[in-house]
């Protein structure tokens, strides 16, 4: 046997160890690029803390129009890298296939850390932002679907009579259907198993689940999208609802909009009016979702323990279920969406989580990272009007209702 043959290696092992170099290495950059990404977005996190706080006492001196820009500025930056760490955690897959099939493979800079390793990985992101999709997470892609999906909506909740007039739902009056809407409990882009984490498996699947939205008038989905307002049950049954508002600033409204509907003050503990022969209601795990995070998003441009008083839970009755999120859900996100204080987030969750939904007994550090990327998930949204894919808004105009 010729000396050199036992130095020479079979061609498939050759490519066998190149393409384990490049899954090692892909996976190497995306895990750098993520931590760098994080801390990044604890200091923007961080930054918007602070803002908040010296602006509200009075430190520096400056006008309202640049304590917004300065506030929106800190927002872009907060969704943009939230988007970003999505897109590497749930997109790995994808930038590793796209390496090995669209080559050559040699293009990928291996070995030592180099600026153009992370440049590299920058290019997958943008590649695949425009693609990110934004919508609220129980409705499909199609707009054909969606308007069906609404429709559905009407029907079943006794809104539509004759296939052409509508009934309000708080006072039941006629009204045509271009002045009904939805109001969606559960408005961010999640994937299937961050949506299995939070409210657990469902029969028929929580895409186009019509106990996930509630018909509305456009006037009072905008105070719900802005957070003004929540929708909660009165009675464990779910049977009667009611509007609870946590915009102080609403309360001192005039008591009717322009259309006559009520409005400011008189909005407060109001019951919605349901159709005699309607007997269906929204799901409470739903509901209960966008009730909590209204109060985060109240909270995080509010002082410290604004929670506290924001909104008396007398007459709040949130029924027995399984598929509540979970504590260490809520405790995430009360420290990334709403900002609460550390020594205050178990105060919180005591205070607003449901004591008979699903206990914390099978917590893994799978569970801990679904949390962050659910949270990661919302904040990379925040800021998206409902109809994203039709209206545009400036972020200042946005923000203005935090003061």
């Amino acid at each position: 046997m010729p000396p050199t043959a036992i130095h020479e290696v079979p061609e498939a092992q050759v490519l066998d160890e190149r393409f384990w170099l490049i899954v090692n290495e892909t996976n190497r950059l995306i895990d750098e690029v993520i931590k760098m990404k994080e801390q990044a977005l604890d200091s923007w996190q961080n930054a918007l803390d602070r803002l908040k706080e010296t602006y509200r006492i009075g430190i520096f001196s400056t006008t309202e129009n640049q304590y917004m820009s300065e506030l929106s500025r800190c927002e872009i930056e907060i969704s943009k890298l939230s988007t970003d760490i999505v897109i590497l955690c749930t997109s790995r897959q994808t930038i590793l296939d796209d390496i090995l099939d669209n080559g050559p493979v040699g293009e990928l800079p291996l070995g030592p850390y180099k600026p153009k390793n992370w440049q590299f990985i920058e290019q997958q992101i943008i590649q695949r932002r425009s693609s990110y999709k934004q919508q609220p997470l129980l409705l499909p892609v199609s707009h054909l679907l969606r308007d069906r999906f609404q429709m559905d909506l009407y029907y079943i909740y006794g809104m539509m009579t004759g296939g052409r007039p509508a009934r309000r739902m708080v006072t039941l009056r006629d009204c045509g259907r271009e002045y009904l809407s939805v109001a969606y409990f559960v408005r961010y882009q999640l994937d299937s198993k961050s949506t299995c984490h939070l409210f657990g498996p469902a029969n028929d699947g929580h895409i186009m689940n019509l106990q996930s939205g509630l018909p509305i008038i456009p006037a009072y989905r905008s105070l719900f999208r802005d957070a003004r307002i929540a929708f909660v049950p009165v009675d464990k049954e779910g049977k009667s609802w009611k509007i609870v508002v946590l915009d102080e600033a609403l309360l001192h409204e005039p008591a009717l909009n322009p259309s006559g509907d009520p409005w400011g003050n008189d909005l407060q503990g109001r019951l919605l009016q349901f159709p005699d022969d309607c007997s269906f209601r929204p799901a409470m795990n739903y509901a209960y979702f966008g009730f909590f995070l209204n109060i985060l998003w109240r909270q995080r441009y509010k002082a410290k323990g604004w929670w506290k008083t924001c909104v008396d839970l007398d007459g709040i009755e949130w029924g027995p279920t399984d598929h509540y999120p979970r504590p260490s859900t809520l405790k995430m996100l009360a420290r990334q969406i709403g900002r609460v204080a550390p020594d205050e987030v178990d105060d919180l969750v005591r205070m607003f989580g449901v004591t008979h939904g699903k206990p914390d007994l099978d917590l893994t550090s799978d569970s801990e990272y679904l949390d962050g990327m659910i949270a990661k998930s919302i904040l990379s949204q925040h800021w998206m009007v409902e109809n994203r894919w039709r209206f545009h808004r400036p972020i200042v105009d946005q923000l203005r209702w935090v003061l």
